[in-house]
């Protein structure tokens, strides 16, 4: 059993221990979470690769209201190249729904129309959460030659429903136009090789 543990560097009340990342009840509010400056904080503490963790351990102990803390997802989700590795999708789709949808993190009306949509990768990969409606940028991604996604692939297209679409975060926070999307709308019928 992993005892209780902190780094010095970490924000106070911050501890880990097998139950995962956790604050003190005395840096916690009334209701015992805490904010989203705190939660940001922790995160660039524990490391990108960490935060994913955080949110998740965080917000399962009752530490940290989605809803009111809507960018905590987005934060966690971008930070990591491959955040569908360290949590399933069903988890993430769940805490973005909880935190309702979003533009850069922040709440935001949905869409109104269906959203075409491209992403390229491996086919394997052809139903993941990340689209773009860049194409140019799914070329890139599909050719093999970005450092985090050596694998040669194909563009693939999909018209996505509103109701589908779970956040968006745009190429002046990430560099790339990015929608997440509940993979409930994606099957071979909705996502098709793009004729590039």
């Amino acid at each position: 059993m992993m005892k209780r543990h902190r780094e010095d560097f970490w924000p106070a009340g911050l501890w880990e221990d097998d139950a995962g990342y956790r604050f003190d009840d005395e840096h916690t509010n009334d209701d015992g979470e805490v904010t989203y400056e705190q939660y940001r904080s922790a995160a660039g503490a524990v490391g990108r690769n960490n935060a994913p963790a955080l949110l998740s351990e965080l917000y399962g102990q009752g530490q940290l209201d989605l809803w009111s803390c809507p960018g905590a997802v987005i934060d966690a989700w971008t930070g990591h190249d491959w955040p569908t590795r360290v949590l399933p999708p069903s988890d993430w789709v769940d805490y973005f729904e909880e935190a309702g949808y979003t533009h850069n993190g922040k709440p935001a009306p949905r869409p109104v129309e269906p959203v075409t949509v491209y992403r390229g990768c491996s086919h394997d990969a052809r139903h993941g959460m990340s689209w773009t409606t860049d194409l140019d940028m799914a070329k890139r991604f599909a050719s093999g030659e970005m450092w985090a996604y050596p694998i040669k692939g194909n563009v693939y297209i999909a018209t996505i429903e509103p109701t589908h679409l779970l956040a968006y975060v745009d190429k002046e926070r990430r560099g790339e136009a990015e929608y997440v999307v509940d993979p409930i709308a994606l099957s071979d019928d909705t996502v098709k090789i793009h004729p590039v």
